[in-house]
């Protein structure tokens, strides 16, 4: 462990930044020496990383003021730059040991997805915190109905309904982060990403949609997803096992499609009912050992919620969207997504496409996350953690108790 503040020239050596060890001995900004250099962006030293990066830790220097609003390129530049504001989107995070032996962490949070609801979700938060009670209670104002007493008290049948649980999880999500920041817990968090759904949880979270447009866009979402679904008659199921080749040759053959890709051997398949039903029985015949029927109430993530996606479309139309402030990884590609528009497009596309949370997570490791924290009931994201890379740290936070842990 080192006693900061430390100089750290970064990227492109133009800036040049003053760091200081949080407690858990992960880093933060403490403030910029120089005006900073758009290329210079926050960065981790993990696999893949531009050899430009790495950088000479040298002696101890005292804080200085903020740098100036606005930067002038050198004469030799090549006008190829970053825009400014992504030198801020996230927090400033090192993976590896760098020079010195020294060792720096990121951390990640994960937002659940539609499946992990269950009644009581939250009960606790709302007792224990007034954060937590304040967002409850917009949430029944902006919703015009109780999502408090659904989610605390249900019926199950009722909390299950797309239109309701989306809505649901993203609050309860949100409660969690509102008391884990208010703990001085989410210090060294430079990303962030969520499952179907949990985008946007993410999305808020990251600083894109303050709480309450946040919410009218995943009660949006939800409500245009559960009428496609009563449109139509779809269904899904869960290939447990195989390889995406063998997956992607079953989809193409039966005119279905993989709906989500989970984790190594787990992709879930999505499409018209009887063409599921047709594709798990054909399975079996081509070595496939668990092929899984779902009960669900539609073909999510397929071209059967296409009504849901147009629809959509042209209600985030009417959204403001904001630059994230940490990095965000998306579903439809598994990579960072950075841009205003981008992110809009990649929410719209996302209702009709394959969830990739396996790259995401991966690419999230990539990035320079050496630990996770999932915001959601049931552990169903430390699951798939678990099966796709053990050596990952994932630590789950559902409940109060969860929280003084």
């Amino acid at each position: 462990m080192f006693n900061g503040p430390v100089k750290l020239a970064v990227d492109s050596g133009a800036s040049t930044l003053v760091i200081k060890p949080n407690s858990s001995g992960s880093i933060r900004i403490s403030s910029w020496l120089k005006p900073v250099d758009p290329r210079d962006r926050p960065f981790s030293l993990g696999p893949g990383c531009h050899p430009r990066a790495a950088t000479s830790l040298v002696e101890p220097e005292a804080p200085v003021p903020p740098p100036p609003t606005r930067y002038q390129p050198p004469p030799d530049s090549d006008g190829k730059y970053f825009p400014r504001s992504s030198g801020f989107r996230a927090w400033f995070q090192v993976r590896r040991a760098l020079v010195l032996g020294l060792s720096f962490m990121a951390t990640a949070l994960l937002f659940a997805g539609q499946g992990a609801q269950k009644v009581g979700m939250g009960k606790s938060l709302y007792d224990q915190s007034a954060a937590a009670r304040a967002l409850y209670a917009e949430a029944n104002h902006v919703l015009g109905w109780d999502l408090t007493k659904i989610s605390f008290e249900g019926p199950e049948a009722e909390l299950t309904q797309t239109k309701v649980c989306q809505p649901a999880l993203f609050v309860h999500g949100l409660a969690l982060h509102a008391i884990l920041q208010e703990q001085g817990r989410l210090d060294d968090v430079s990303i962030t990403l969520g499952l179907s759904l949990g985008e946007i949880t993410a999305l808020t979270a990251a600083g894109v949609f303050d709480f309450a447009t946040g919410l009218r866009v995943v009660a949006e979402r939800g409500r245009l997803m559960q009428q496609a679904c009563e449109q139509t008659v779809g269904g899904m199921a869960a290939v447990i096992g195989e390889e995406r080749a063998k997956v992607a040759e079953l989809c193409h053959d039966f005119d279905i499609e993989a709906a989500n890709f989970n984790a190594p051997g787990q992709i879930i398949v999505s499409g018209d009912k009887a063409k599921v039903e047709s594709a798990v029985a054909a399975a079996k015949d081509r070595g496939m050992k668990k092929v899984i029927p779902l009960n669900v109430a539609g073909a999510y993530h397929s071209r059967l919620m296409e009504p849901a996606r147009a629809a959509f479309s042209t209600f985030l139309d009417t959204v403001p969207f904001h630059a994230p402030r940490l990095t965000v990884f998306t579903n439809t590609t598994g990579q960072t997504v950075s841009e205003p528009a981008a992110i809009k497009a990649a929410l719209v596309r996302q209702v009709v496409a394959s969830v990739r949370w396996e790259d995401c997570m991966r690419a999230a490791a990539a990035a320079g996350a050496t630990s996770f924290l999932e915001l959601g009931p049931g552990g169903v994201l430390a699951g798939l953690a678990r099966r796709t890379d053990k050596t990952w740290t994932v630590k789950s936070f559902s409940e109060f108790s969860d929280l003084a842990a």
